[in-house]
Order: C-alpha cells, then sequence, then structure tokens
C-alpha cells in the first residue's frame, strides 16, 4: 500500500481563537474548517512533503482570512488563527506521514 493512498485530505479544524482579541469574531463563535488533498502527493519524499507544507500553509490563510479591514484587533486575530492553523496542520500532516510509513517499516523488518 502506498504513502498516497493512506491518507486522502489533513482537515485543518481551527475553533476561531481569535475571538477572544477581536469581539466582531467572538459574535459568530463559528469554526472554520477546510480540507488539504494529499493523494496526489508522495509523502515519502521531500517533495510531496514540501508540496504538503505549503498546500497547509495556504489553507491556513484562507481559514484565518477576516476580510479586507485592517484593525488591529483583525489583524493580530488573523496572526493568532495562521499560527494555530499551521500548528494543528502540521501536526496531522506529520501523522499522517508517520502512520503512512508503518507498512514499509513492518515490511523492511522482515518479521518472523
Amino acid at each position: 500500500m502506498s504513502i498516497r493512498s493512506l491518507a486522502a485530505a489533513i482537515a485543518l479544524t481551527i475553533v476561531t481563537t481569535a475571538a477572544a482579541t477581536a469581539p466582531a469574531l467572538a459574535q459568530t463563535g463559528e469554526a472554520r474548517t477546510t480540507y488539504v488533498r494529499t493523494g496526489d502527493l508522495d509523502l515519502a519524499t521531500d517533495s510531496g512533503r514540501t508540496t504538503l507544507d505549503r498546500r497547509i500553509k495556504r489553507a491556513a490563510n484562507a481559514v484565518c482570512d477576516f476580510g479586507t479591514s485592517r484593525t488591529i484587533d483583525l489583524v493580530a486575530a488573523a496572526d493568532e488563527c495562521r499560527r494555530a492553523a499551521l500548528k494543528s496542520g502540521r501536526a496531522q500532516a506529520q501523522r499522517v506521514i508517520v502512520s503512512a510509513a508503518q507498512p514499509r517499516l513492518a515490511l523492511a523488518g522482515g518479521g518472523a
């Protein structure tokens, strides 16, 4: 089984932690979610992992886009949201990469 077939998507779920610093966002209380495709990537390669990280960054930027307002509170909230989204997405990506490598490790060990 290939690493590609083990993970079709990583979900980045960001609860708007910025609500504490941006009262306008606190009113919605919404969680924002997006999906990052991984099925077309070979996560066993540096190139595949680099592409995945780029996709996670784009997804974090999209999820944490609070509009065109540039108030200090909203800029700070968007920055905090992006940091949380990147942390969440990268942690999920690492779990997918590690779990995808497990069958290879088992095969390499040979077993008895």
